[in-house]
């Protein structure tokens, strides 16, 4: 028990104290007020990041959208995005992250089942059918599994998309027709 209490007490200590060196600078780690999640894990090396339990409501958009790569060089092919935008200014700032780099997107790793419970059952078939090439949602929703860091000086984050408490009408993107110069 008296262990288990220490340990909690060094990750809170450390957690305090985080910072990273970034292009030979210090990084602090900003934990905003409201965000009582336990923390999971904490790496700090070239991929500095923080994994945290439970969940947490934002509000933002959902987007879910194709992502055309045309540079098959790299082997990388056409695939479906999807994040939770934090687009106004209140829900910037409440997900930790190291400072200065505040968190704008939540990359969604759930696909399948956040598409279904923002989109619908139809909006997914024309998404997927690659008939639309994505939609978009505001909206309020309950993540969970939140893991912010930072990579090269580009902020990240990940969650699984538990619950959708609040959205607009969805806003289908329509597909364009193939790009030329």
């Amino acid at each position: 028990m008296a262990c288990a209490f220490r340990s909690k007490l060094v990750a809170l200590a450390m957690l305090a104290m985080l910072t990273t060196v970034s292009a030979g600078k210090e990084v602090p780690f900003i934990r905003p007020k409201g965000f009582d999640l336990p923390l999971q894990k904490l790496e700090v090396n070239f991929d500095t990041h923080a994994l945290f339990r439970g969940e947490f409501t934002v509000t933002g958009t959902f987007v879910a959208q194709w992502i055309r790569d045309t540079n098959r060089a790299y082997k990388k092919y056409d695939h479906i995005e999807y994040v939770i935008e934090l687009d106004d200014y209140e829900s910037k700032p409440t997900l930790p992250y190291f400072d200065p780099y505040l968190i704008e997107t939540v990359q969604i790793t759930n696909t399948s089942k956040a598409l279904e419970m923002v989109g619908g059952i139809q909006s997914v078939a024309q998404l997927k059918g690659q008939k639309i090439e994505g939609f978009r949602s505001r909206g309020t929703f309950v993540i969970s599994r939140i893991d912010v860091g930072v990579r090269c000086d580009s902020p990240w984050a990940t969650a699984r998309l538990v619950r959708v408490l609040t959205k607009q009408q969805i806003a289908k993107l329509e597909r364009m027709g193939p790009a030329s110069c």
